[in-house]
């Protein structure tokens, strides 16, 4: 089988995590018999006309399952996941789909399809300025609360907040300008003492667990 992993970073900036796991992944197909080969989104040509195409550094290859490696941010992502849904019209088989990494990797459409399913989640706030914050946070309770940019990950745009005048500035700076987008406002559970699960499900299947401890969070 040939397999393609799929990496948004560039070429000289993964990271030893990263290479890592490459390496890793890279070495359990090969065990079990299978080419594998790694590709980066800037090689990629998305071609539109008769039938969806996407070229490899301009060379149609042939690929038989795509495993895409999502590690970006905020940057682009609407587009990156473009290039995942890309591949899907071209026909190749996929894992992770392109719609799966928009909700994964955008909070609050996290938050949504949790909330839909009946699985709790912390009060939570989506604010696009400080107009209505004392309703807010009398809602949620008290301070500390946490602010999260709506798309993120390894903790990247999250803090605790301590008191209103620290929050009003965090909204004030996100939401402010023309580039200015919401913010995520959530209660803070104490309990959770900074750590949190994930798990891995792989079709409707738990596959495997671990237990996260956050590193200390910046303090407005």
């Amino acid at each position: 089988m040939n397999i393609h992993v799929l990496v948004f970073t560039h070429p000289n900036h993964l990271t030893d995590v990263t290479k890592i796991d490459l390496d890793l992944l890279s070495a359990s197909a090969v065990k079990l018999g299978h080419s594998i080969k790694i590709i980066f989104a800037r090689d990629c040509q998305l071609v539109l006309g008769d039938k969806p195409q996407v070229l490899i550094n301009n060379k149609k290859e042939k690929i038989d399952v795509l495993l895409v490696r999502p590690n970006f941010l905020s940057t682009n992502l609407e587009f990156r996941c473009a290039l995942i849904k890309q591949f899907e019209l071209a026909g190749v088989k996929v894992i992770n789909r392109g719609f799966a990494v928009l909700r994964a990797k955008d909070k609050f459409r996290t938050m949504q399809i949790l909330n839909k399913y009946g699985v709790p989640v912390p009060k939570t706030y989506v604010v696009a300025n400080a107009d209505f914050i004392d309703d807010v946070i009398k809602d949620i309770g008290s301070f500390p609360c946490i602010i999260k940019a709506v798309v993120g990950s390894h903790g990247s745009g999250v803090a605790i907040v301590e008191s209103k005048r620290g929050l009003r500035s965090v909204i004030d700076m996100f939401t402010s300008g023309a580039n200015g987008g919401p913010i995520i406002i959530q209660e803070y559970i104490k309990e959770a003492k900074g750590k949190d699960i994930r798990v891995f499900v792989v079709g409707k299947k738990i596959v495997g667990a671990m237990e996260r401890i956050a590193a200390k969070k910046r303090r407005i």
